[in-house]
């Protein structure tokens, strides 16, 4: 559960592929600059790219934490109870269907968010992807920015040679610091109150 739970934060403040996520190193972020070098790709280019992209800031005092200790070559999810493996964690999707089904039946999240009618396989952990793309079309971000914080780049002449990811640094550093840190509390009753306030 804490796995899952720390696999879907990633998932939620980057728009990375749960394989991408599962395959993370220590060294593949930059804690004190706030950024991460994405080193597997869906595609050859997106492999060979190892773009770094910058991470908010509250993605950084999330992960800390569970990272300090860390070596720079292990990776984040190991296969599951076996620290310091090479092997990958394999991803577990049952855990994050029964966790987007009980939030369903709670209210706390509608069903077509998560398994939309138009996909064959809906898996939920690509709600996230869908989510973080989506959070940043409404901060009014560019899509050039969006493509290069999610991958692969753009396909155009301009994309691949001009407007790479030097020249959309400022705005992709802005687009992800707008993103609003997980509120992991969820709201609080005030005691003799009747209304329900939501923490900061």
């Amino acid at each position: 559960a804490v796995q899952s739970r720390r696999i879907g934060t990633l998932l939620r403040y980057t728009g990375l592929r749960v394989f991408q996520v599962v395959a993370l190193r220590r060294k593949d972020f930059d804690l004190v600059n706030a950024t991460l070098t994405v080193t597997t790709g869906k595609s050859r280019i997106e492999k060979a790219t190892m773009r770094t992209v910058p991470i908010a800031r509250g993605l950084v005092g999330e992960i800390a934490p569970w990272t300090s200790g860390l070596g720079a070559n292990e990776l984040l999810f190991p296969a599951w109870g076996v620290a310091g493996s090479e092997r990958k964690a394999s991803m577990r999707s049952d855990a994050f269907t029964n966790a987007w089904e009980e939030a369903t039946r709670w209210g706390e999240a509608r069903e077509v968010a998560w398994k939309p009618a138009n996909r064959k396989i809906a898996r939920p952990e690509h709600a996230f992807r869908a989510g973080f793309q989506a959070a940043l079309r409404v901060a009014g971000a560019a899509e050039a920015v969006i493509d290069e914080l999610v991958g692969p780049h753009g396909k155009t002449v301009r994309a691949r040679h001009y407007v790479g990811s030097d020249s959309l640094w400022e705005p992709m550093r802005a687009a992800v610091d707008a993103m609003p840190p997980i509120d992991w509390l969820g709201p609080k009753e005030l005691p003799n109150e009747k209304v329900v306030r939501l923490r900061g």
